[in-house]
């Protein structure tokens, strides 16, 4: 039987998206290779990639139950431990093929694409990702990538030695949500760009290989917040537009699905 090898190495990321979508039209850093072989199941079909492109990119922030006492508006971005789980059963059983951004971007520079790919995404690293949904994770064996408030630390935040224990169990990719989750439209450039490159660079630093994406907070970027996360580096922006239609031109402005308790998975995924 043919085996296909594919490669992988992850990183990881977060915060919290609470706004609306604005757009108009150091040391230490080891170059990251795709150095772990992963025998992959020949039920896994390529199909060549086009310049637009099907791929969902699921947005997570709390996975458990919110806390007493807190608004309605806060507790949309809490999906049960149940529910969460029933979504890794569905797309475990529909056959999907989790990736993260460093493989998605090795496939697109070989021109294909596994067929029913798609991204898990959680926003803000906090804490309730490692203690309930990382166990999940490497219950159904799916990757995903956290996006980190790089400079963000305390109580209910993921610590730095969590970060390393999951970037070492090869499901968690990481990627920067900023440094303090930044309104970076509706700040000066100079801080916007501090915001976006100084995030990059300490979670580099941290984990000793590149980070490859940036999810803007708020979902707040325009052409401007696009070229600084361009020349910082980042291969990839994720916003909160809505869809999982994918422009080969546009992958520093990738669209993604806000996944709630309401969200019916069956209907994005099983066709």
């Amino acid at each position: 039987m043919t085996k296909k090898i594919f490669l992988v190495c992850l990183l990881f990321c977060g915060c919290l998206h609470r706004g609306s979508t604005e757009y108009t039209s150091e040391d230490n850093i080891v170059s990251s290779t795709l150095a772990v072989p992963v025998d992959i199941s020949d039920q896994v079909k390529e199909e060549k990639i086009e310049s637009e492109f099907h791929f969902p990119i699921l947005l997570y922030h709390h996975i458990g139950n919110p806390p007493d006492g807190v608004g309605e508006d806060t507790k949309t971005w809490y999906v049960s431990s149940e529910n969460f789980e029933k979504a890794l059963q569905l797309l475990n059983n529909q056959d999907y093929h989790p990736l993260v951004f460093e493989e998605l971007l090795d496939y697109i520079k070989r021109g294909v694409l596994p067929q029913k790919s798609f991204v898990i995404t959680f926003d803000d690293g906090a804490e309730d990702f490692y203690k309930i949904a990382f166990p999940l994770l490497q219950k159904y064996n799916m990757k995903s990538v956290m996006y980190l408030q790089s400079h963000v630390h305390s109580k209910n935040w993921l610590t730095d030695d969590q970060i390393l224990e999951l970037n070492a169990s090869g499901l968690v990719e990481f990627g920067s949500h900023t440094k303090y989750h930044a309104y970076l439209t509706r700040i000066s450039d100079e801080e916007a760009k501090k915001e976006i490159v100084e995030s990059k660079e300490k979670i580099e630093k941290l984990l000793g290989k590149e980070v490859y994406s940036i999810a803007y907070p708020f979902g707040l970027y325009n052409e401007n917040i696009e070229k600084m996360a361009q020349d910082a580096g980042y291969k990839v922006g994720l916003t909160l537009v809505s869809g999982s239609d994918q422009n080969m031109e546009k992958l520093l402005e990738m669209k993604r699905i806000v996944i709630t308790n309401r969200t019916d998975l069956e209907k994005l995924f099983i066709k």
